[in-house]
């Protein structure tokens, strides 16, 4: 099947009990960067990404054909995986 149009999804993501593990900005682009090579590996677009000291907030365009259990899996596993 085809899957057209927009599929926008306003993300929030904490870290474990909103621990503070982004003050520095070094650990700021390397979880932006391995969110970014996240999306891009599953052809997911980053409209808006703001990472915060404990959070990050992130709209995306995703293809229809993806679940949002699937999206929240691509965007916290496989970032963290990267990351660490």
């Amino acid at each position: 099947g085809s899957s057209v149009g927009n599929n926008l999804k306003s993300i929030q993501i904490t870290t474990k009990y909103r621990h503070q593990m982004m003050k520095q900005d070094k650990s700021k682009i390397f979880c932006r960067v391995s969110i970014e090579e996240a999306c891009k590996l599953h052809k997911i677009e980053i409209i808006i990404l703001k990472v915060l000291n404990e959070h990050a907030h992130l709209t995306v365009d995703c293809p229809r054909t993806i679940s949002q259990s699937y999206l929240m899996w691509i965007i916290k596993g496989l970032s963290s995986y990267i990351l660490f």
